[in-house]
């Protein structure tokens, strides 16, 4: 082999190796950075109108603020006999992106 070929497969390798470990890191950093709780159950209610209740104590990991509202992921655990039942799968709108849940203050909640 070359000498460049050699060479140009390196630096991929070294990307890839990179890469991979960015990944790993950044979903490690994504669970373990910037979480809360609520302190008090929170009302929330769907695009659909749909209402629901987000309970005290669940597990909120920051998302993003902005315009004077922030944004969480709450992680919801499933068996699956429940999301055979329970749970569609849908086509994600790239125009809105995703759907966040309005919580007690907004919408008319």
């Amino acid at each position: 082999m070359d000498g460049r070929v050699k060479k140009v497969i390196s630096y991929l390798i070294v990307a890839a190796i990179f890469f991979g470990v960015g990944c790993i890191f950044g979903k490690y950093h994504f669970i373990t950075n910037d979480v809360r709780n609520l302190n008090s159950a929170v009302e929330v209610k769907s695009k659909s109108g749909e209402k629901g209740i987000i309970p005290a104590g669940s597990e909120l990991h920051f998302h993003s603020s902005a315009h004077r509202t922030t944004k969480y992921f709450v992680f919801i655990e499933l068996s699956d006999s429940e999301v055979s039942t329970k749970v569609n799968k849908n086509k994600v709108s790239h125009s809105g992106g995703i759907q966040p849940l309005a919580g007690s203050n907004q919408n008319g909640l």
